[in-house]
C-alpha cells in the first residue's frame, strides 16, 4: 500500500512502477498477477487505475498475460507451390523457451494466401496470452495447362457471319476454371450460307489443347397459313405480316404482299385461296389464305376477327454435316 501522502508528493507512482519492473510486471514473455487493497476514495482508484489495477472480489487486480510479439515463429518451408486454394501452414510458436500450442494458446489469421505472391501469416494470442506476431512466406507461380475447354455453342442466320466469344473457359491441371483469350480459324461464308451446324477450331497462346465451337445456322421452314372469311363482293381484311417459323423452333414477324390480282369474293358459299409473298433471311417463302365467302352473316358473327393461325404440320430438322 502507498501512503497518500507519499503519492502526493509524486513518489506513489515512481514507487509503484519500480515494484512492477522489478516483479515482472512489464514482463512480454511471462505472466504476472498483482494484487493491492480496494481503496474506499474513487480518486485512489483512479491512481491504481492507470497502472492497469481494476476492482475484483473486494481488492484490486492486475494480471498481465504474455505478449506473443515476442514470440518465434518458424515455419518447415517458406515457400508453398500455388494450389487454387488457400495455402494455410501452421507455424511453430515458441515464447521463453517453450512451445506453444495451435488452438489452445494461439489462433492463426491468413492475408493473401491463395494467388502466386507474397503471403502474410499472423499469429495472435489467446486464453493466457495476449498480442500477435507475423511473418510472411511466399506462393509460387505454376503453369496452368488446360484438360478441356467448356463447351462453346453460339446460333446464326443464314448469311449472317457468327459472333464467336473472344474468351473461353478451360478446366486446368491446377486451382479452379480459367479465361483464356482465344483467336478462332477463318471462317468461309459457304458455311454460313444453308442451314445447319458447323464447327469451328480456335488457338489459346501457350495451350497445345484447342478449343472447339459449334456454330447452328438456322434459316426459315414455312410461313404461317391462315383462314378468313367474307361476304360477296367483299375483299376479307389480311394481315399485313405473318410468323415465319425456322429450323431451330423459334418465329419472327414478317411483311408478307397478298396476291388479290384476279381473285374473286363475289360467289357466296365458295372457299377461294389468296397466295402471299414473303422473304425471309433472303430467302423467298409462300403464304396462303384461306377466304371463306358467307353467303349470309348473323348478328353475332365478326368477320374481322375471323383469321386464325394455321401453324405448319410439321418442322424442318437437321443432323451434323
Amino acid at each position: 500500500c502507498i501512503l497518500p501522502e507519499w503519492r502526493r508528493r509524486g513518489y506513489g507512482s515512481y514507487l509503484l512502477r519500480q515494484v512492477l519492473h522489478r516483479c515482472g510486471g512489464y514482463s512480454r514473455d511471462q505472466a504476472s498477477l498483482f494484487t493491492a487493497p480496494l481503496p474506499a476514495r474513487e480518486g485512489e482508484r483512479a491512481f491504481w487505475a492507470k497502472f492497469g489495477f481494476v476492482p475484483e472480489g473486494g481488492r484490486l487486480v492486475r494480471r498481465r498475460k504474455p505478449d506473443l510479439s515476442a514470440a518465434e515463429v518458424t515455419l518447415e518451408q517458406e515457400s508453398f507451390d500455388y494450389t487454387g486454394s488457400e495455402i494455410r501452414p501452421i507455424p511453430t510458436v515458441t515464447l521463453d523457451g517453450e512451445t506453444l500450442r495451435y488452438g489452445v494458446d494461439f489462433l492463426i489469421d491468413y492475408e493473401n494466401n491463395i494467388q502466386p505472391g507474397t503471403a502474410t501469416l499472423t499469429v495472435r494470442g489467446i486464453v493466457q496470452y495476449e498480442g500477435s506476431v507475423s511473418i510472411t512466406f511466399t506462393i509460387n507461380e505454376v503453369e496452368l495447362i488446360a484438360q478441356s475447354y467448356s463447351p462453346v455453342s453460339v446460333t446464326t442466320h443464314i448469311g449472317d457471319a457468327p459472333a464467336l466469344p473472344e474468351e473461353v473457359t478451360a478446366q486446368v491441371n491446377v486451382g479452379p476454371d480459367v479465361q483464356f483469350p482465344v483467336v478462332w480459324d477463318e471462317i468461309d461464308p459457304e458455311q454460313y450460307a444453308q442451314a445447319g451446324p458447323f464447327t469451328v477450331e480456335g488457338t489459346v497462346e501457350g495451350q497445345a489443347l484447342k478449343p472447339t465451337a459449334t456454330v447452328v445456322v438456322i434459316g426459315p421452314v414455312q410461313a404461317q397459313n391462315v383462314s378468313a372469311a367474307t361476304v360477296p363482293g367483299q375483299v376479307p381484311d389480311l394481315p399485313e405480316s405473318l410468323a415465319v417459323y425456322f429450323t431451330d423452333g423459334s418465329s419472327d414477324q414478317f411483311p408478307v404482299t397478298w396476291d388479290l390480282e384476279g381473285v374473286s369474293f363475289d360467289t357466296a358459299g365458295e372457299t377461294v385461296t389468296v397466295t402471299g409473298a414473303l422473304e425471309a433471311d433472303g430467302q423467298a417463302l409462300t403464304a396462303t389464305a384461306t377466304v371463306r365467302v358467307l353467303e349470309t352473316v348473323s348478328s353475332d358473327e365478326n368477320i374481322a376477327l375471323g383469321t386464325r393461325d394455321e401453324l405448319p404440320f410439321a418442322m424442318a430438322s437437321h443432323g451434323p454435316a
